[in-house]
């Protein structure tokens, strides 16, 4: 009985045994575990910091895969719940990044996604440009994560044109030429968000080539005895913004060739450049218009003739502002435009001359020293573009162009370059037998029909009166004797830049001829008076009823005043 209560007993404490070993070790497997509170980080473009926690009951490892964003253990008060900061740098590129920090322990692996968004970011390729005088197209590449502003310091040389947007923005921006001997700068400044790059645009100044008076031996008083008889191309180049809409035809090499045959061998070519400008705000002249100019220029040229080359009326930007309110505004103007024609028609020999304005608008002293500066700037500009401008005759003009207004006012500039410079004046005397165009009342208000001393007796019965006793012969002969004390005897040459009369149209056939007559004798007296007084004639031909050659029908002459003109070139003699 006692052995088989043994045996019981002993089985019970080995099953014992069994089962308390069995719940130890149900007690002691662990399942490892790791869960982070967050699976994915949001970051800005700026970066920043994160708290993360994560949940192991194993030992884990954690690491960044980029070196942007960075993960380090911080302290934690609980051995389960691990606690991590992650930092993001600012983003300085253009695009969105991504990364993943991984958690690795017991063979178990989880992520978080990490993303940050595009940085503000700009860059350019250069920060400094240099263009030569000539101008041109200049390109910057923007590499930019958004959207910038362009401010150009001085828009009125440098202009943005176009963007073009491939994987950067190339930005494109117009040079235009620098027709001033002095370089220059400007800058274009791009702004993003708080970021700002500024490029520096250098352009040289203009090229000044040494003097060179080859084929400028002759001074004004030695050039204006090689000039016979002058014609004006009038109505042509001078017609704002079109060569043809005064009625005239484009001028060709055929109607200069005729102008040559005629016995003339000198042309004044008004010229209009205001209308013709590439940039109001730069006063650029267009290539295509200093081109067309230049080929008429070369019509005469090539032809052995001389050519004068202004600024004519062009809408009175010079001419109507002989105001000290605008002499500032201007004369730069002037400046800019004249140093432009200069620079271009440099190569010229001494066949041709520049004429600083056209009539300018004057009537009093103050008016007076206005014109004075222009014509200064005119002188200046030339001269500072070297080369042959250095020698080059130049014209200035007299107040109005009058004669009276020129003896009264005139105070002529001074040219650094010595016995160069001529005075110019124009002469439409009587106004009722050269310009006016319809009768008045008053007899002073008649159009004349007839000119000069001698024909005062045609002027009978219906016509008794368009004869008048006040600007004929003698009138001339005050009027450029003024020019002759004032100018030729000083040993600078005038330029009678305009004078012509009116054909008027009679239906009386005799009375035709007799006011033709005149009309001739007239061209030959003021052409023979005027190279006396040491005055150059250039006779106004503007096509139609005041003109030697009609430019619409094969340069048809009219004979008589041509004859006029050529008789009176022969009998003048220049007093120099």
């Amino acid at each position: 009985m006692k052995n088989s209560l043994r045996n019981c007993m002993h089985v019970l404490m080995i099953l014992c045994s069994i089962s308390l070993w069995s719940c130890s070790s149900d007690e002691e497997k662990v399942i490892p575990e790791i869960k982070p509170n967050k699976d994915t980080v949001l970051f800005g473009k700026d970066g920043g910091e994160e708290t993360v926690y994560i949940s192991a009951n194993t030992t884990i490892k954690v690491v960044s895969d980029d070196l942007w964003c960075d993960v380090k253990e911080e302290f934690s008060s609980s051995e389960k719940n691990k606690k991590f900061k992650i930092t993001a740098e600012r983003n300085n590129t253009t695009e969105i990044r991504n990364t993943v920090i991984t958690i690795t322990g017991a063979d178990l692996t989880e992520k978080i996604y990490v993303t940050q968004d595009a940085g503000t970011h700009m860059e350019v390729n250069t920060n400094q440009i240099s263009v030569d005088e000539t101008g041109g197209i200049v390109s910057v590449v923007v590499n930019s994560s958004g959207e910038y502003t362009i401010e150009i310091a001085n828009e009125s040389w440098v202009k943005h044109i176009q963007t073009k947007a491939v994987t950067q923005n190339t930005e494109e921006f117009e040079v235009s030429m620098n027709p001033m001997t002095e370089k220059r700068s400007t800058t274009i400044t791009f702004t993003f968000s708080d970021i700002t790059e500024v490029v520096t645009i250098y352009q040289s100044g203009m090229s000044v080539p040494d003097p060179d008076k080859s084929g400028m031996e002759s001074d004004a008083t030695e050039l204006v005895k090689k000039m016979y008889l002058g014609w004006n191309l009038g109505n042509s180049l001078e017609v704002p913004g079109s060569e043809v809409m005064w009625g005239n035809p484009r001028t060709t090499k055929d109607m200069i060739d005729a102008v040559k045959a005629a016995g003339i061998n000198a042309v004044r070519i008004p010229c209009a450049w205001d209308s013709y400008l590439e940039d109001e705000t730069t006063f650029k002249i267009k290539e295509s218009w200093l081109a067309r100019v230049q080929e008429v220029v070369d019509y005469c040229v090539d032809n052995e003739m001389y050519a004068i080359i202004n600024i004519h009326w062009d809408g009175g930007w010079l001419e109507k502002n002989c105001t000290t309110d605008k002499q500032e505004e201007v004369g730069k103007k002037q400046q800019i435009l004249w140093t432009q024609i200069a620079s271009y028609f440099r190569h010229y020999d001494e066949h041709l001359l520049f004429a600083g304005c056209n009539e300018p608008d004057v009537i009093n002293s103050t008016g007076m020293s206005v014109l004075k500066y222009y014509e200064q700037v005119f002188i200046d500009a030339v001269r500072a573009t070297g080369g042959r401008n250095v020698y080059r005759n130049l014209i200035v003009q007299g107040p109005l162009t009058s004669i009276d207004k020129t003896y009264e006012l005139m105070d002529m500039p001074t040219d650094p370059t010595p016995n160069r410079l001529m005075a110019e004046v124009h002469y439409y005397d009587p106004w009722q037998f050269c310009l006016k165009e319809d009768d008045g009342e008053q007899r002073w208000e008649k159009l004349q029909y007839f000119w000069g001393a001698e024909n005062q007796k045609h002027a009978t019965g219906d016509y008794s009166e368009r004869w008048n006793d006040y600007g004929n012969e003698d009138y001339i002969l005050e009027q450029f004797g003024k020019m002759k004390s004032m100018f030729t005897d000083k040993n600078i040459p005038v330029i009678l830049g305009e004078f012509g009369a009116i054909q008027r149209t009679i239906d009386d056939p005799v009375i035709q001829n007799l006011h033709n007559e005149s009309i001739a004798y007239f061209h030959k007296y003021v052409t023979e008076q005027a190279k006396n007084h040491g005055m150059v004639p250039f006779i106004w031909d503007m096509g139609g009823d005041m003109s030697v050659f009609d430019r619409k029908n094969n340069m048809k002459v009219k004979e008589f005043l041509l004859q006029g003109l050529i008789d009176g070139a022969n009998a003048g003699n220049y007093p120099f």
